[in-house]
């Protein structure tokens, strides 16, 4: 299988639309196969353990429905259910979760009114072929952490 990649969006969101200048959203693809997002599941709980982090990591597919799940012995109870909640509005706005949490900490609280917004750090896109096949989601330690290890996860 190809290598599977992050995208990562360097502008933030307005509502619902991005500026002129950006390059659109890249397109949903296939849902990602099983057999990939425990791929990423294993490095990102591998990168959480590295970091001494006890971490939840949830892999979603194009809907945002659960394929692969897992979580570090000692994982708050919380972080199971933020992790997934990281991955849907990832899959679902085409862009990491950490663009809506640069937004509101930039002023644009409107976000907050969008359905299913997670604004913290942790949510990035899974995308094959340049096509979004899945998201990954991230909770368990600061935001910036989250963050770190969903990156880590899509290496």
């Amino acid at each position: 299988m190809r290598r599977i990649l992050v995208v990562t969006f360097a502008v933030l969101l307005g509502l619902g639309a991005l500026p002129a200048r950006a390059q659109p959203a890249p397109g949903y693809g296939p849902n990602i196969p099983l057999e990939a997002a425990r791929k990423i599941l294993e490095a990102g709980i591998r990168d959480a353990q590295a970091r001494n982090l006890a971490m939840a990591v949830a892999v979603v597919d194009t809907a945002g429905n659960l394929v692969a799940f897992g979580r570090v012995d000692g994982t708050q109870t919380a972080s199971l259910g933020i992790a997934i909640e990281k991955a849907k509005p990832a899959v679902a706005y085409r862009r990491s979760t950490k663009v809506f949490e640069d937004a509101v900490a930039g002023g644009r609280n409107a976000i907050l009114a969008l359905p299913g917004i997670m604004p913290i750090e942790g949510g990035l896109l899974i995308l094959h072929e340049n096509r979004i096949v899945g998201a990954v989601g991230v909770s368990g330690g600061t935001a910036a952490e989250d963050g770190q290890v969903a990156a880590a996860s899509l290496r």
